[in-house]
């Protein structure tokens, strides 16, 4: 207890001050001070997950890159699902999603979309390398028949006009045609027709897609724009080799379809 007169201490149960000598019972006491011990609790910090942002970085880099490719050798489809596939992953831009426009990508609505671009991915690069025609890996189709084993061969039905007249009529932007009408006469008239060219096309690029070699073609009315896209069998890539940029090529396939972008799609095509 402390003495009230001089706040010296003293031991419980004493009458008078040892310093003073006041009584301590008729003027009372001072309680005695007690301290607050603050205890700070320390809260273990959570170690970042490096292993997660990691494999976001390689794989998203890997999507972004392969995207990429897959645009600049045309296969415009699958390329972007994969650049898609790689804005989902990278964290730079889950962090500007949450900052921009306040949505963060959760790590299940991740996995969703990533299952389901593979799935679309497969999709449009069985449709980029399957041929759009049963003739394509028969170039020659034959039929036995008995009791002789007698061999008929099924003649090749072939385009009767040049490239630039296809790219004139399918692809350049001022055709006389609608674009209801091209679809309707190339569905008709060119689709799934052998065309063979000797000498009639100028190369822009020599390519690969997916392990299908490609060459785009230039397109008469602009240098810088494709006016064929010509996928060639994996059996003439060492042929291809020796082309060069600008020279002319002679070859013989089957038209599958056309686009503003792709310019005549050639598919299954040979070095003649």
């Amino acid at each position: 207890m402390f003495c009230q007169k001089c706040g010296e201490k003293n031991k419980e149960h004493t009458n008078f001050c040892k310093h003073c000598g006041a009584s301590l019972k008729e003027k009372g006491v001072i309680p005695q001070k007690t301290s607050t011990v603050h205890i700070e609790q320390k809260i273990p910090i959570e170690k970042k997950d490096t292993v997660g942002k990691s494999l976001s970085w390689i794989f998203g880099v890997l999507f972004g890159l392969g995207g990429l490719g897959g645009i600049a050798s045309n296969s415009f489809s699958s390329g972007f699902i994969l650049i898609i596939m790689s804005a989902v992953l990278l964290p730079p831009v889950n962090k500007m999603f949450k900052e921009k426009v306040n949505f963060e990508i959760s790590k299940n609505l991740k996995i969703t979309i990533i299952f389901i671009g593979f799935i679309v991915f497969g999709i449009f690069v069985n449709t980029d390398t399957t041929p759009h025609n049963a003739q394509t890996f028969n170039d020659i189709q034959t039929t036995t028949q008995a009791p002789n084993t007698e061999t008929k061969l099924i003649e090749k039905e072939y385009i009767n006009e040049d490239l630039y007249d296809l790219i004139y009529t399918y692809v350049v932007m001022d055709s006389e045609l609608t674009d209801l009408q091209k679809e309707d006469q190339f569905n008709k008239n060119i689709k799934g027709k052998y065309f063979k060219s000797i000498d009639d096309g100028i190369v822009l690029e020599v390519t690969e897609s997916f392990g299908t070699p490609v060459v785009r073609l230039m397109n008469p009315d602009n240098e810088f724009l494709t006016g064929a896209t010509i996928y060639f069998k994996k059996s003439e890539k060492e042929k291809l080799l020796s082309l060069t940029k600008y020279s002319s090529i002679s070859f013989e396939g089957i038209v599958s379809d056309f686009g503003s972008f792709m310019g005549i799609i050639i598919r299954d095509a040979e070095l003649i």
